[in-house]
């Protein structure tokens, strides 16, 4: 660990390879910022939070999650008729949906706060892939920021060569591997796991998990030295206060009617406007019953979102 005019660099090893983690330098307004290195390969991430939380009940985590590459980051700029970089890319897409299955089911219950997290990468030195390293620096700038999350995240990119396997296998490694796949976890297990191979037995996935698992670990426990280091204070998340007896109501108006609508398992359009029916019903009953509590039509929301929660779940 260095620390060096408020810069702060942690570095931990990962197989063969070695993660540069730093803060402190870019990126000073925002609730969090990380550059992550690997080789000559940077990538450089910060998360930003709404000033207060949405007044509508949280349905899902607003979480948004961007991962971009820019012909600079390789030396190189776009010439023809089009000088700029438009839209994201597929490979830009799908990088940012790592970041984010891997960090939104860390967000805490009932955060309901719009938050960015961004991904830049600001070099590529040809060797070293970039999409992996986001999540890392995502997780990190998060777990340093004033954003609640109950990380952090590690993630590593795996493949396996003549019954060896490699961590973070470089480009011109990685057609020849027989398995490749993106594991992301915490200290307690694995998170996610996506990737793909040649007719590979299920016993080398689950070997392929138990040996990235620790490596994921050390990465995990770098980024909760950096929070003990440069971390601020968690914004706190408020839990909403439920009338019991609104409860009782809105759970006996509103719990069959959602059993018998997710059980007959319609297509989203169907069940997406039956669900919107029901919560409809149960707020302006409850602000009808109760019309000197404001937060009436709110509780009656959650409410209805807990019972889904639950109720979808039981049918698995």
């Amino acid at each position: 660990m260095a620390s060096d005019n408020g810069i702060t660099r942690l570095e931990t090893q990962v197989g063969d390879k070695t993660l540069y983690f730093e803060t402190g330098e870019l990126a000073k307004q925002a609730g969090g910022a990380v550059t992550l290195r690997l080789g000559e390969t940077i990538v450089f991430s910060a998360c930003c939070q709404a000033s207060k939380p949405k007044d509508t009940p949280p349905e899902f985590t607003p979480l948004s999650c961007d991962y971009r590459e820019k012909t600079y980051a390789a030396g190189k700029i776009p010439g023809g008729f089009f000088k700029r970089e438009g839209k994201a890319r597929d490979k830009e897409i799908l990088a940012s949906r790592l970041t984010d299955r891997s960090v939104r089911p860390l967000f805490p219950d009932y955060f309901n706060t719009e938050t960015q997290v961004n991904s830049l990468v600001i070099s590529a030195d040809g060797k070293n892939e970039a999409d992996v390293l986001s999540i890392n620096a995502s997780s990190a700038a998060l777990m340093i920021s004033d954003i609640p999350f109950n990380g952090p995240v590690g993630a590593v990119r795996i493949g396996k060569k003549n019954g060896k396997f490699i961590f973070f296998p470089q480009h011109e490694e990685r057609p020849g591997l027989e398995m490749e796949l993106v594991i992301s976890g915490t200290r307690q297990g694995i998170l996610m796991v996506e990737g793909g191979g040649k007719q590979i037995p299920n016993s080398d996935l689950i070997s392929a998990m138990e040996t990235a698992h620790p490596e994921i670990v050390k990465i995990c426990d770098l980024q909760i030295e950096m929070q003990k280091l440069v971390g601020k204070q968690k914004t706190p998340v408020a839990t909403p206060e439920i009338n019991p007896e609104l409860k009782a109501a809105v759970e006996e108006m509103s719990r069959e009617p959602l059993k018998k609508l997710l059980a007959s398992r319609p297509v989203k359009q169907v069940l997406e406007a039956g669900m919107s029916e029901i919560k409809d019903k149960a707020s302006d009953a409850m602000v009808a019953k109760y019309p000197d509590d404001s937060t009436a039509s709110y509780q009656a929301k959650t409410i209805v979102e807990d019972i889904i929660y639950e109720e979808s779940r039981s049918l698995c």
